[in-house]
């Protein structure tokens, strides 16, 4: 890892998180938001992020197939979904279909109530034996939280919740597993990680490049990678957006 990404060390020191959801805010002021994406198996690799149906107020990025075929072998309701959606000021991102219900759920001014309520609703992946957690994110106006649903050793779902305060060159990290590359992978524990963003998110695409990067590992042979999508809002509200697909990178 460059000297230029150690304020990304707990994501680099990971050896497979799994998905991850990062909110904070830039040096310039930025809100924002990233999403990205590991994967072990042929199916999970087989996907990019890409960004459609945009409309007057906003559009989303959803997780698509780059090759259908190999997208069979794993479980698609788990696999393709809308990752992110940005509506005006809201912009909600998670690993799976709740990114949607989220939204509609914004109508509350407060973005942490807005995930009690939306959280009642969804449990943890039903993958076994990973079990993998549900992690969530949403930011309104100036104001974000972050939350995870895992599975507990009773089996029950775990419902943990976090304001998130937007502080200039900071953020929280979220990520679905702890980074241990084992069977069964461990689900994500404790409180959001702290990430210092200073020098990393001038925009869009070099937030987007220094969590790509950050995520390159110490072995080529056990690269999991497979993409990272990054928007920035502005404080007058303009939106900027990158993408890094690892097969699209593969295909220059």
């Amino acid at each position: 890892m460059s000297e230029s990404l150690n304020g990304l060390k707990v994501l680099s020191d990971m050896d497979y998180p799994g998905r991850f959801i990062m909110l904070g805010r830039a040096d310039n002021c930025d809100v924002v938001a990233v999403y990205g994406i590991t994967g072990r198996s042929t199916s999970s690799q087989a996907r990019r992020l890409v960004k459609k149906n945009v409309w007057e107020k906003g559009f989303s990025i959803h997780v698509e197939p780059t090759d259908p075929e190999l997208i069979i072998s794993g479980n698609q309701d788990l696999l393709i979904y809308p990752a992110i959606i940005v509506e005006k000021n809201d912009v909600v991102v998670s690993n799976g279909r709740q990114t949607e219900d989220l939204l509609y759920k914004l109508e509350y001014n407060n973005p942490l109530h807005s995930l009690v309520i939306h959280h009642k609703n969804w449990d943890y992946e039903p993958d076994h034996p990973n079990y993998t957690p549900r992690i969530t994110g949403c930011i309104k106006d100036e104001k974000a939280a972050l939350g995870i649903i895992k599975r507990s050793n009773s089996g029950m779902a775990l419902r943990q919740l976090f304001e998130i305060e937007l502080f200039a060159g900071k953020g929280k990290l979220i990520a679905t597993y702890t980074g241990k590359n084992m069977d069964p992978l461990p689900s994500f524990t404790g409180e959001p990680l702290s990430v210092n963003l200073e020098r990393l998110t001038e925009s869009a695409s070099t937030t987007a490049k220094s969590f790509y990067d950050a995520l390159a590992p110490k072995n080529p042979a056990l690269d999991f990678r497979v993409s990272v999508a990054a928007v920035h809002k502005s404080t007058r509200r303009e939106i900027d957006i990158s993408i890094i697909n690892r097969a699209d990178l593969e295909k220059k």
